[in-house]
């Protein structure tokens, strides 16, 4: 009986503890200090296909579409984005300049269309660096009627470029940028 009566009074002492804890605004500085992304989840594979047959259908993309693709985090909220670069059919999607690129931010658990870059070739490479919060992505500018050099891609807070030939050269090799190479 006394064993009861000791753990119904640490249960109140504790109870009233915690109550106490949460009238001092602990509570909310630790809950505005969580990361907006704390709990999601990362987008599977078939989500992205999923997005990318969404993309097709609203763009009038050819249903026999091929692409290659890969998951990266390019804004540090612990979510694989999709870049996914379309190839086939090459009539469509590719120039004497390059394929079409799109890049879909992962969400929670979904994927949503962030920009489509044209003019690209690989291999790209996602940059130590970033602009507005998001990975740079450096690519090399060929077959164009400017000499081949490589340039950066940075978002500009709403998009990456949509074109690589306005960008300015970088004047270094893209695998001194030092992080992941893509599309080899």
């Amino acid at each position: 009986m006394q064993t009861k009566v000791l753990y119904a009074a640490l249960a109140v002492l504790a109870l009233s503890s915690l109550t106490a804890c949460g009238s001092t605004g602990e509570e909310e500085l630790a809950t505005s200090m969580t990361p907006e992304y704390a709990g999601a989840v990362d987008p599977s594979d078939s989500k992205l296909h999923s997005a990318v047959q969404t993309y097709l259908g609203l763009n009038k993309g050819p249903k026999n579409s091929q692409y290659e693709y890969v998951r990266v985090d390019l804004n540090n909220d612990g979510l694989r984005e999709g870049l996914v670069m379309f190839n086939l059919p090459h009539s469509y999607w590719c120039g004497w300049s390059g394929c079409t690129m799109a890049v879909f931010e992962a969400k929670d658990n979904s994927f949503a269309l962030l920009s489509q870059t044209s003019r690209i070739r690989g291999p790209l490479v996602v940059a130590a660096s970033e602009t507005n919060g998001w990975g740079d992505i450096g690519v090399r500018v060929s077959g164009t009627d400017m000499y081949d050099h490589n340039v950066l891609l940075k978002f500009d807070g709403y998009a990456y470029p949509d074109n690589p030939l306005g960008q300015e050269a970088v004047p270094y090799d893209l695998a001194d940028l030092g992080s992941t190479r893509l599309f080899p």
